[in-house]
């Protein structure tokens, strides 16, 4: 993943600008699963953009 500082600055926050390995989140998924477990509960939201 390529992080860009300058949002980091900008905003106060990590942002990335893109994964440069192709196989970069079929290689993170153990580890958002492991993550994930640990949490007793958790509300998942997702966003689906309207474009008009």
């Amino acid at each position: 993943m390529r992080w860009n500082p300058t949002a980091s600055e900008k905003y106060g926050y990590a942002s990335h600008q893109y994964a440069t390995d192709i196989g970069w989140a079929t290689k993170q998924v153990k580890q958002i699963y492991n993550l994930y477990s640990l949490l007793d509960s958790y509300k998942l939201t997702i966003e689906v953009p309207k474009y008009k």
